[in-house]
């Protein structure tokens, strides 16, 4: 049977469930404690001078305190949407040569080779447990934080370590830090801080030289994590103009080597995408002017979520603007005058509210909208396209919260003010994680917040379908198509599920429709064929998998499908001939193994099968099918008591299995004969 099909990427297993684990409870509670504890003892911080904390590690162990115990649900949380795209089942990242290929060449949807050569290595360490790839991101957001205070501390910041302390605790991070997925998030952020500290240290001291090419050396390796860095040359440039009143000659020609590498790398990305990821795709149709007024609203999202962080949804409403109304022009048209009130108050209110302002819309520019991002499909915002605009904001709150009670003379208001903060944000960070736990989890809370997401019902319907509740995932099919009916993927979804309702005659329409809209799906090709061999169409079915396996060469599904063809007509040789080849692609491939195993059995090559079930029994021992087929081929080769405790072991995981309990009593009665005998 074919394989359903996600947007973009297929269904990935997910973890288990701290919240619903009561052998979790003391854990939470304990990371709750320490949550607390820590957030009161590194409050004080706040109003102490940047050189008295800057000659001290607690406030960089308070930080990574603060957000260890913060992102405790992560650590049990499992994997989630594009999770088997980047890890689980990229072949990339599961190849002996995949560094290489990762590097250089063009297999890879997006060119973000250090990040995936992380997840590589990790992969390795800890191959399928989703925890060991969630305390890296963990650390890597811990990391991030701690360079941030760094900076903000150089910058001389009022309350930099408050500042850094409101971005470890912000809701906003949390899709970014439990999304393992977005590994390339935490990682670049981490590594264009360290750029950054290492360029405002080289504008300060001695050894400049060195420093700026250290800084420029670390600025390459966050963009080959994620080109999202390419925002921080001009960064860079505004926090000069911030620190002198002007841009010098020198402040360009210092930054230059960023702006060449940020522009190279990030026309590699662009391609990457257009190529790879978009191909034919049409993620927007509309125009320039259309485009930037959505941008001039989405800053204005984004700044509504940084401050009030309510309601945050995994995929968001997406938008649509007319352009001919008035008050499509009102987000631009109060983004231009924002940033026209902040020079003019630069005099009275300083150069601060400018830059930061200036920076945080910096950040934001390449997820706008100008440029076409894949995800864009789906919603013009997200939460993880905020990550490295909000330190800007959280450096401006926290500079304006200390200077402010100074400047009034309640300078102690500030603590339990901004412990009042950290305690909201950090409440809402804990609660917010149980959206990422699993996939259910986060498809029903997008659902519940955006009930017109027809890529929420589309996956929910794949959850449900791995569930075997294959009613209510056809409900969640249909409701995507009740929202947008050109969906080849979903079509697809719909046709696979009516297959295991054994409708294979609404599920031929299905994938015939679905290939209509996307001849090139080789996966959509495959199922046709299953759905034809079912219905006695065996010539058309072969014709299918040979089309499908020329679309991809690699279609494991396709391999196997034309095997079970060939089985059907017990030309059992040529079945072992695609089955091997399946195997030879993905040796683990359970469902061809044990196919495999079925059709040595035909042959009489009883200790082969033997082999393969076993295999397969090793691979999935909850797998009541294969203990039974595993008991087959031990009954017809003669090992009968071995084959009764394949059978009582199929049995125990499925009652419901009549096959294996009549060949149980069948084995059974022989061995009584047997034993009657000696």
């Amino acid at each position: 049977m074919g394989r359903v099909a996600r947007c973009r990427s297929d269904h990935a297993r997910s973890g288990s469930n701290p919240w619903r684990n009561p052998a979790n409870s003391a854990r939470r509670a304990a990371s709750a404690f320490i949550c607390r504890e820590t957030t009161l003892a590194s409050v004080r911080l706040v109003l102490q001078p940047p050189t008295t904390r800057s000659a001290s590690a607690l406030p960089a162990l308070a930080l990574v305190a603060l957000v260890l115990a913060l992102y405790a649900p992560s650590f049990d949380a499992g994997f989630i949407w594009d999770d088997d795209t980047f890890v689980t089942h990229n072949r990339l990242i599961h190849a002996s040569d995949g560094l290489w290929r990762l590097w250089f060449t063009r297999e890879a949807p997006d060119y973000w080779p250090l990040t995936s050569s992380l997840l590589w290595l990790e992969w390795r360490l800890w191959g399928g447990a989703a925890s060991g790839f969630h305390a890296v991101n963990v650390a890597l957001h811990a990391l991030s934080c701690v360079l941030l205070w760094r900076i903000f501390a150089r910058l001389a910041l009022p309350g930099a370590w408050l500042g850094a302390a409101l971005f470890a605790a912000h809701p906003v991070c949390v899709e970014s830090v439990s999304w393992i997925t977005e590994r390339k998030n935490t990682l670049s952020l981490a590594l264009c801080a360290a750029s950054a500290l290492l360029y405002l240290r080289a504008e300060d001291g001695p050894r400049s030289a060195r420093l700026r090419w250290s800084s420029f050396g670390v600025f390459v390796l966050s963009l080959l994590a994620k080109t999202s860095s390419v925002v921080l040359p001009p960064i860079l440039l505004v926090l000069a103009w911030w620190r002198r009143g002007r841009i010098e000659r020198a402040d360009v020609l210092r930054s230059a080597p960023h702006f060449a590498a940020a522009a190279v790398l990030g026309a590699v990305t662009v391609w990457f995408q257009s190529t790879n990821a978009i191909r034919e795709s049409v993620i927007r149709d509309d125009g320039l002017g259309s485009r930037l007024l959505t941008a001039g609203r989405a800053v204005w999202f984004y700044l509504g979520k940084a401050l009030a962080p309510l309601e945050l949804c995994f995929v968001y409403p997406r938008w649509s603007l007319d352009e001919s109304s008035a008050t499509s022009l009102l987000p631009a048209a109060m983004l231009a005058f924002a940033f026209a009130a902040a020079w003019l108050a630069r005099e009275s209110l300083g150069r601060g509210p400018l830059a930061a302002l200036s920076c945080y819309v910096i950040a934001l520019a390449p997820t706008l909208g100008l440029i076409d991002v894949y995800f864009m499909r789906y919603s013009l915002v997200a939460d993880h396209w905020q990550y490295f605009a909000l330190p800007a904001w959280c450096a401006l709150a926290a500079a304006a919260l200390v200077s402010g009670a100074r400047r009034i003379g309640v300078a102690r208001a500030a603590t339990p003010v901004a412990l009042l903060a950290l305690c909201a944000l950090g409440a809402k960070s804990w609660s917010h994680q149980a959206v990422f736990r699993d996939l259910e989890s986060l498809w029903t809370d997008t659902l519940a917040k955006n009930p017109q997401a027809w890529m929420a019902h589309n996956n929910l319907g794949l959850v449900r379908h791995s569930q075997r509740r294959f009613d209510e995932a056809l409900e969640h099919f249909q409701a995507a198509l009740r929202v947008e009916q050109d969906l080849p993927a979903v079509r697809y979804n719909l046709g696979v599920t009516l297959q295991s309702l054994r409708r294979h005659a609404d599920a031929v329409t299905q994938f015939e429709i679905a290939l209509e809209l996307d001849p090139r799906q080789a996966a959509a090709r495959s199922a046709l064929g299953t759905s034809k061999l079912a219905l006695g169409r065996f010539d058309e079915a072969v014709e299918d998998y040979r089309a499908a396996l020329q679309l991809d060469p690699e279609l494991l599904a396709a391999h196997n499908n034309l095997g079970n063809a060939m089985y059907s007509r017990e030309r059992y040789a040529d079945a072992l001939e695609h089955y091997a080849r399946a195997l030879e692609l993905r040796p683990d491939y359970v469902e061809a193994l044990a196919n495999q195993g079925s059709a040595l059995q035909a042959l009489g090559r009883h200790e082969e099968a033997i082999a393969n079930h076993s295999r397969v029994v090793a691979l999935e021992p909850r797998r009541a099918e294969a203990h039974f087929n595993l008991g087959n081929a031990l009954r017809e080769s003669g090992r009968l008591a071995e084959a009764a405790a394949a059978y009582e072991r199929a049995l125990a995981l499925e009652p419901r299995l009549e096959g294996a309990r009549y060949f149980l009593g069948e084995v059974r009665e022989r061995l009584a004969r047997e034993a009657q005998a000696r």
